[in-house]
């Protein structure tokens, strides 16, 4: 998806994507700017079973889904690039918006993966645009959520609201605005992903997903809490999609990690996905 005009341009796959207390890292997720006036979002708190859920599938599922068998689509590599780190650690940048339906489905896998490194707090449960492709696709926001680990460092950033509003900001339109990325981020949104591509992630300067790594078709109709039971059951299409994704962000943030925690880094689900990296 584009960020051009709030209009879609869908496509899967490719390659493309604090504070700090000693050694425990939490994040704001509040990001840039203050929201203006034109922010309106439905949004509210994530219901606790299904984040418990999410953050605490069973490591036998993520070995027995692997890759996936559904196509899942890896990061890809970026070569001679200095490692992105924030405080000392590791630092991993998103950039999206709640109203993209590609955003919706990715943000699953991530919050899946990124639980096995560090724990969110006051994720919000939204949808996606319902004017849009794959509407009113069910997931997270990072937008007021924040996330502590003593691994790594994440900066998301979500740009736009999913509701249209009467005066948009011409980087939202027709959305309201959320968020201004930082200087920083926005200058390696610029660099590594010149389309303009939602959802970006930059996993430590050294791998990047651009757009959704599944289909976010796969779970239309389905609730918050429906996508997150089918998580327990790796020979669903969801899990096929979500588990197989986190296990290749997983990856990915094992590189950047020195291969820590080492109980996650070695597991044979990530392992399968490490052999298939760029």
């Amino acid at each position: 998806m584009s960020r051009v005009n709030g209009t879609t341009m869908g496509l899967i796959g490719g390659g493309v994507i604090v504070l700090i207390v000693i050694a425990l890292v939490v994040v704001a997720v509040t990001g840039g700017s203050s929201p203006p006036a034109t922010t309106a979002s439905v949004t509210g708190p994530a219901p606790a079973s299904v984040v418990q859920q999410v953050s605490t599938v069973p490591a036998s599922v993520f070995n027995t889904v692997g890759i996936g068998a559904t196509g899942n689509t890896a990061p890809a590599v970026l070569s001679g690039k200095p490692a992105l780190k924030k405080g000392g650690l590791p630092e991993i940048i998103y950039v999206g918006a709640e109203y993209c339906p590609y955003c919706a489905a990715e943000r699953w896998a991530m919050v899946v993966a990124l639980s096995r490194f560090g724990t969110f707090a006051n994720l919000k449960a939204t949808e996606s645009s319902t004017t849009d492709v794959f509407p009113g696709t069910k997931t997270f926001s990072f937008y007021g959520a924040t996330y502590s680990s003593p691994y790594l460092v994440f900066d998301p950033t979500e740009l736009c609201t999913n509701q249209h509003v009467a005066n948009p900001q011409p980087a939202c339109n027709p959305y309201g605005t959320l968020q201004a990325p930082s200087a920083q981020v926005a200058s390696i949104d610029a660099a590594d992903n010149p389309q303009g591509s939602i959802p970006f992630i930059d996993i430590g300067n050294r791998y990047t997903v651009i757009s959704a790594q599944y289909t976010p078709g796969d779970l239309s109709g389905a609730t918050l809490a429906e996508i997150a039971a089918s998580l327990s059951h790796p020979t669903t299409t969801v899990a096929q999609d979500i588990i197989g994704s986190a296990n290749y962000i997983t990856a990915a943030i094992c590189k950047i990690t020195g291969g820590k925690p080492g109980s996650v880094c070695t597991s044979s689900g990530v392992k399968q996905a490490t052999a298939k990296l760029p």
